[in-house]
């Protein structure tokens, strides 16, 4: 029912390492653990920031 979806999602995630964005995101979610939806909202970091590091979806993957 969404193979063209996720055969877009495998391309886009096996042909190109991720970017220091997404590994810097991975980290801070790895070290939060079970607290990261709390302790992201208290880090005094701008709204745009706290949405990326809580998995926001924004726009659409190409």
């Amino acid at each position: 029912r969404y193979k063209t979806f996720y055969d877009s999602l495998f391309a886009v995630c096996t042909n190109n390492p991720r970017t220091l964005q997404h590994l810097a995101r991975c980290a801070i979610r790895a070290a939060m653990s079970y607290r990261c939806e709390l302790g992201v909202q208290q880090l005094l970091l701008p709204s745009s920031v706290k949405k990326y590091l809580l998995l926001e979806p924004v726009g659409i993957i190409y």
